[in-house]
């Protein structure tokens, strides 16, 4: 398959040939999110769009999940392409954001 021709990095095919139902693409606020983590992660977009967090729904889904869980799901899905402070990063932003916690 030439260059052109690849799906989106982020977008698998399944081998029926049909794209799957995902958006091409984040949702604004899905990658203000990612923005907004110091250092910006906004280059994870593919990867959360490939992971199932893609809308605002999705990601106050996630940012509800207990810390484990979040670390868990991050390391299986983002494994390899996030060094340790960034993982750490995004961490502590969930953290910060999840229901009950200040905002920082």
């Amino acid at each position: 398959m030439s260059s052109s021709t690849r799906p989106h990095p982020a977008v698998v095919v399944p081998q029926n040939g049909r794209k799957p139902s995902l958006p091409d693409q984040v949702s604004p606020t899905v990658f203000q999110f990612l923005q907004s983590v110091k250092p910006s992660l906004e280059k994870l977009a593919p990867d959360f769009l490939a992971a199932g967090i893609y809308d605002p729904s999705h990601l106050e889904d996630f940012v509800a999940w207990p810390g484990k869980s979040q670390s868990d799901f991050l390391l299986k899905a983002m494994g390899g392409k996030v060094n340790a402070l960034e993982l750490g990063a995004l961490l502590i932003t969930l953290e910060n954001r999840r229901p009950g916690r200040c905002v920082r």
